[in-house]
């Protein structure tokens, strides 16, 4: 009688993973789904915003390294208003700041730098500032001033 002593793993190894393969009876669905493919219904949030060129970049491509994967610009065409209500106001800030560099600048950073000289890098003083010169050229109205009614007691 030959005994041959068995093999048993040992305790470091780890068992072998399967690997999906491709034949011609496999099923492709059951194939993993590369993330890009996904499709995207909800969107991401605005990343922090610090310059004129992240505005740029965030509306014009997006930023899938930050998390925006789908660019602002087409927010509006791709989400329902509902889904993105949390980020709706950095998003009308960045599309303020942004026509106001392709319009007023015609997307030309030394004709911004010029009218906007050193807010480049301040993000919130560039918003304001372009907000300012839309309400002088009287492209935006200026919400109505809420009246703060006080009660004179008794």
């Amino acid at each position: 009688m030959d005994v041959t002593p068995s093999r048993s793993p040992s305790p470091t190894s780890h068992p072998p993973h399967p690997r999906p393969s491709l034949n011609a009876t496999s099923d492709v669905s059951e194939l993993p789904i590369p993330h890009e493919t996904l499709p995207i219904d909800v969107p991401s949030r605005i990343p922090e915003t610090n310059t004129i060129h992240d505005v740029i970049h965030y509306w014009e491509q997006g930023a899938p390294e930050k998390g925006l994967l789908v660019p602002l610009k087409d927010w509006r065409t791709t989400f329902e208003p509902w889904k993105y209500h949390t980020e709706g106001q950095k998003l009308s800030m960045i599309k303020k700041v942004y026509y106001g560099f392709t319009k007023q600048c015609r997307g030309d950073l030394n004709v911004f730098s010029q009218q906007f000289p050193g807010l480049q890098d301040q993000y919130t003083k560039l918003y304001l500032a372009v907000r300012k010169a839309c309400l002088s050229r009287g492209e935006t109205k200026t919400r109505q001033q809420h009246r703060v009614y006080t009660s004179t007691g008794a």
